[in-house]
């Protein structure tokens, strides 16, 4: 078991870490972000009834301190009925599901090597000077017809 790292974008932020191999979240922060939660004395509760009914059966209860597997978090975002579920759905369903269908997996981009870097570097470069070469030559065009 390894200590809790935050895991943060611009839905929601909460601790996740890696046990046994599996990515695993808390459970509170994942019920907060997503709206499992009521006010009572200007203090918020966390629904744990309404977080437990969600889970499948055979899943154990979760409380406050407990982590959660991956899936569980999709589960509770396809439940959640809010403005911050609907954009992880959104996003689920926009950009993850397509590129895994598209690519055979979803994710960041390996980052270039130098040589592909000054390869793209070039490319970039001959590129703009072609457009360069271009725009100069409807420039000229341009002041030969409107002297």
């Amino acid at each position: 078991m390894n200590n809790p790292q935050l895991f943060k974008n611009e839905m929601f932020e909460v601790s996740a870490k890696i046990e046994n191999d599996l990515i695993i979240f808390d459970a509170e922060q994942v019920a907060k972000s997503l709206g499992f939660v009521q006010e009572k004395n200007n203090k918020q509760y966390i629904r744990w009834e309404r977080v437990n009914e969600y889970l499948p059966k055979n899943s154990p209860e979760v409380g406050r301190g407990d982590f959660i597997p991956e899936p569980l978090v999709y589960k509770l975002a396809f439940k959640a009925s809010n403005e911050v579920a609907e954009q992880f759905q959104d996003w689920l369903a926009i950009e993850v599901i397509p590129s895994i269908r598209k690519n055979g997996h979803f994710g960041v981009p390996k980052p270039l090597t130098e040589r592909e870097q000054r390869i793209e570097s070039l490319k970039l470069l001959l590129e703009t000077s072609q457009r360069q070469d271009e725009m100069s030559k409807k420039l000229t065009n341009h002041e030969r017809k409107n002297p």
